[in-house]
């Protein structure tokens, strides 16, 4: 309503439950592109472009020590 909006417009911008006057539309088709889409995409995908990446730590193990020590086959021999 015209009353609600000029109180709208009235009060403070922090206090305000909303950034934008609701409006009612008859179709999903007539309502209007939001106005700062294409730039927060912008700055979102810069974001994302220019972050350093995390340095992933690699081990330095060797293969070798992984595998167990086996007995050799004279030492099993009553078996």
């Amino acid at each position: 309503t015209p009353e609600e909006a000029k109180a709208w417009e009235k009060m403070d911008p922090a206090d305000r439950p909303l950034g934008f006057v609701p409006q009612a539309y008859d179709a999903m088709r007539k309502v209007p592109q939001y106005d700062g889409l294409i730039r927060e995409r912008f700055e979102r995908c810069l974001d994302l472009y220019l972050c350093p990446r995390e340095a992933k730590t690699r081990l330095d193990i060797d293969p070798d020590s992984l595998l167990p020590q086996l007995p050799s086959p004279a030492e099993l021999r009553p078996f």
